[in-house]
């Protein structure tokens, strides 16, 4: 399986994969010099997000995998969604893959589910 949309989040967002006309608009999220690897994205604890301009190329997607460092800085909001891939923002219907706040915990959960219904099949840490 070949990278076909490698987003370094770097301070940039252009896709270094092999799709590279996959266009992502910042919502609010923040370029920090101080990350693991160097500069990287802040989202704080506003409503701040990448979304995907086009989102017809992974209608061809058969594989996929997702890489990504996390720091938490607070456990603020119920179902807090830290990545989402999918059609929509209302949580568990449109998401086809996701990493999100399981409930109140200070649990993660990962998600997949069809894109347009509420059935999914999810897996969650033990408390962090």
């Amino acid at each position: 399986m070949s990278l076909r949309v490698w987003l370094p989040l770097n301070g940039d967002l252009r896709n270094q994969g092999l799709d590279g006309n996959v266009s992502v608009t910042n919502h609010g999220a923040v370029v920090n010099n101080s990350g693991k690897t160097g500069a990287c994205y802040s989202f704080g604890t506003a409503k701040s997000y990448f979304k995907f301009d086009d989102v017809s190329f992974m209608h061809s997607f058969t594989e996929c995998s997702i890489t990504l460092w996390l720091k938490i800085i607070s456990w603020n909001t119920s179902y807090a969604t830290y990545f989402q891939f999918g059609l929509g923002s209302t949580p568990w219907s449109n998401y086809i893959f996701s990493l999100l706040r399981n409930n109140a915990t200070s649990k993660l959960c990962f998600s997949v589910a069809k894109g347009n219904s509420s059935s999914q099949t999810s897996c969650s840490t033990p408390e962090l």
